[in-house]
């Protein structure tokens, strides 16, 4: 996974973007040398600077080893969290390379010196060497504390390893382009239209390098297109492959295959180039959801009251059914997924709870009352805190650790179901995450979780029953069913614009720095670009 070179000092592998050698402390790192040229073992290996002075008398003290690493197996232990930092930031080992200088009095979190690697380098601070190191380790804090750092984070409670069962929430969190908070929208308010289908689309995914949608329709098939051109790449359906009923979820894996699953009891498993499918015939009953992580696992839930997770990790030939969730006992109508820990809600309100690594039930979370019909988390990284929307209009908040009782209950949407909820995700870290409800009774909720989930806005600029949301930064983005589209600012809770998405209900939203892309009941997808 990592390119390799070699220290130019010592001769040691390793990757060319270490900041230091774990042997002898040089920063000298080179690309890796041809097989000939690599030392063999306990060969001398030529050294690319004359040895100094001061180095030269430590070598010649009792009690002398060579190379830092040695020298630092007898310090003291210590602990490695840099102050102010969570333990678990992305499971990323921080160096515990020493600073030459006392810490600046800037605002960055600074890497407290150890007193066990002091002996690295006995240079005076401001030497030259003394002010390479400590321009080296200022831009290493500069690449471990910068915001942008998070933005691909893969937070894994198992040693820094990712593993394979689990699912990080990732959000871009740059900040988003001016005109997205401009009262004019975005530059053509029209936008660019795919024509998919005659039928409803009721299911849509973007390829996970963003050049690339699917959306599944009401016709039994899919549809891929270009975003850069809005122009049809395939269409996934053929008399041999395919559905033969509504397309209702689809989603992407990393190397490009989809999953999608259907009111046929099945899932297609298709090629990422070719119009060519693997039947997952397992389900009994229609498929109402499907996810996928960054290790090609899926998980599909179904009205026939179970959930089961996929290996699809088999060098793109098929895929095996590795596990069986069957606790509910009415159809599972919803399903998140957060680290190694899995919430599925079905059509009586119950909630469980299950351990993705293991496949078993850990919990069930109740109070719901009529059909679960919004889930999330509230974002942090411990997949602890969950939220529910039911039939009844009520948001639940539960804590899993603290029982089956929900901790909050608010009655948010009288007038009907609670549709979706969000949490947010802030460019600046150091705000709290908000909570953002959409319900039948067409208005939008924004709710602080630090003030016990007090109602910051409510917003009643929708017309119709709001089927979509989304957020991205500090917007609201909402599709209702009369086909408009509405941008919010979740700071006043004020309409920034609008646009005219489709002609009927707007069933999928997605967004990122530079475009909106939102697909509905007319059977067209919409491209906004900004």
């Amino acid at each position: 996974f990592f390119a390799m070179g070699f220290c130019t000092e010592c001769g040691t592998t390793l990757p060319l973007a270490a900041k230091f050698c774990g042997e002898c402390g040089v920063r000298q790192v080179g690309p890796a040398p041809s097989p000939s040229a690599v030392p063999a073992h306990g060969s001398v290996v030529p050294r690319s600077r004359p040895r100094s002075s001061q180095e030269s008398a430590d070598r010649g003290q009792p009690g002398y080893v060579a190379g830092r690493a040695q020298r630092d197996r007898n310090a003291p232990p210590e602990d490695p969290k840099p102050d102010g930092l969570p333990s678990r930031v992305g499971q990323r080992k921080v160096s515990s390379n020493p600073r030459t200088t006392p810490p600046s009095s800037s605002s960055r979190s600074v890497i407290p010196a150890t007193s066990g690697a002091a002996t690295v380098a006995k240079l005076h601070p401001m030497s030259k060497r003394g002010a390479e190191i400590r321009r080296e380790m200022d831009a290493f804090e500069d690449e471990v504390f910068d915001p942008k750092y998070f933005n691909n984070v893969n937070v894994s409670d198992h040693g820094g390893r990712q593993s394979q069962w689990q699912k990080p929430i990732t959000k871009n969190i740059n900040p988003l382009k001016r005109r997205w908070h401009s009262r004019e929208g975005p530059p053509d308010p029209a936008g660019r239209i795919f024509d998919a289908s005659d039928r409803n689309i009721l299911c849509m995914d973007v390829h996970p390098n963003g050049k690339e949608v699917v959306v599944g329709s009401a016709d039994h098939g899919l549809k891929v297109f270009a975003v850069d051109t809005c122009k049809q790449k395939r269409n996934l359906f053929s008399k041999t492959y395919g559905h033969r009923d509504w397309v209702t979820t689809c989603a992407y894996l990393p190397d490009g295959r989809i999953m999608s699953g259907g009111a046929d009891n099945k899932l297609c498993l298709w090629s990422a180039t070719a119009v060519r499918c693997d039947d997952l015939v397992a389900h009994k009953a229609s498929i109402s959801k499907v996810e996928a992580n960054d290790s090609s696992i899926v998980i599909s839930a179904s009205y026939d009251r179970t959930l089961m997770i996929w290996n699809c990790n088999k060098g793109g030939k098929g895929a095996d059914c590795a596990k069986i969730l069957a606790e509910h006992k009415k159809p599972v109508t919803d399903f998140i997924w957060y680290h190694s820990n899995l919430v599925s809600g079905d059509r009586e309100g119950v909630l469980k709870t299950w351990d993705v690594e293991v496949g078993q039930c850990t919990g069930a979370l109740q109070g719901n009352k009529g059909q679960t019909s919004a889930l999330g988390w509230l974002l942090d990284d411990t997949a602890n805190v969950v939220l529910s929307g039911a039939q009844d209009g009520h948001l639940r908040v539960w804590d899993a650790r603290a029982g089956p009782a929900p901790q909050h209950q608010l009655h948010v949407h009288p007038g009907g179901a609670v549709t979706d909820v969000k949490s947010t995700f802030f460019h600046d870290l150091a705000r709290g995450n908000l909570v953002v409800t959409a319900g039948a009774d067409q208005t939008l909720r924004v709710l602080d979780p630090r003030a016990s989930f007090h109602t910051l806005h409510l917003i009643k600029d929708h017309k119709d029953f709001i089927y979509s949301l989304d957020t991205i930064d500090d917007l609201i983005i909402s599709g209702a069913g009369n086909g408009w589209l509405l941008v919010h600012d979740i700071n006043t809770g004020e309409c920034l614009y609008g646009l005219g998405a489709n002609q009927a209900a707007v069933r999928c939203l997605w967004a990122n720095q530079e475009r909106l892309i939102a697909a509905g009941d007319d059977g067209n997808a919409a491209i906004f670009d900004f």
